[in-house]
């Protein structure tokens, strides 16, 4: 599943609306797939990238409730991180519904969890400043410093569903020289997660968008 979900999120990153339409078919098929094993997170991490697939066709609305539905999800079993992992788009809509006063707590320890944040949240009439900015993936300024040869061969492994201990048996290399070649690359790039790594690497054309 976890392929598939990758292939959704370098559609949505692409931001065209055949490509918002093909992501939103293949969460269709992938979402049937679990419910049917009731795989909790894979269902929130689902309805996650749907609800940014709406928001990009400017269905706000629904978008909105479709995120709500993950948030519930995430409170009944605690998940958390299966939000940061999606990036700019479901922070910036999690946002609207800590605005909203949409399950407030929850919504607040979702925020929270993500780096690099700069949202104003009002909440029972509480205004709160999370600071800094996130990522946007159409960020297209150069970076200050190139990759070495190294950290591009392990920026390719990272968009792939691949631990550390597996890209370091692919390159010939400890998982912790793994671990310090991604801080390197998320660091040349700007980012703090994998996947926005993956973003912002095909927004400036490191990596092709397949």
């Amino acid at each position: 599943m976890q392929p598939h979900l990758t292939k959704v999120r370098i559609l949505l990153t692409r931001n065209l609306d055949s490509d918002v339409q093909a992501a939103l078919q293949t969460l269709d098929a992938l979402q049937a797939l679990a419910e049917r094993t009731f795989n909790t997170r894979y269902k929130i991490e689902i309805l996650a990238l749907r609800a940014a697939a709406l928001d990009a066709l400017g269905n706000a609305g629904e978008a909105e409730s479709t995120l709500q539905e993950a948030v519930e999800l995430a409170r009944r079993g605690g998940f958390i991180r299966v939000f940061v992992d999606q990036g700019w788009h479901v922070q910036h809509l999690l946002s609207r519904l800590a605005r909203r006063g949409v399950a407030p707590t929850t919504v607040r320890r979702v925020l929270a969890a993500f780096p690099d944040q700069r949202f104003t949240i009002v909440i029972e009439n509480k205004q709160t400043e999370l600071a800094r900015r996130p990522f946007q993936p159409q960020d297209s300024a150069p970076i200050a410093e190139p990759l070495t040869a190294r950290e591009l061969e392990i920026l390719a492994l990272l968009r792939e569903p691949l631990s550390a201990k597996e890209i370091a048996h692919n390159v010939g290399i400890s998982p912790l020289t793994v671990k310090r070649h991604t801080v390197n690359i998320y660091g040349k790039l700007g980012v703090n997660s994998r996947w926005d790594a993956v973003a912002r690497a095909i927004a400036l054309g490191i990596l092709s968008p397949r």
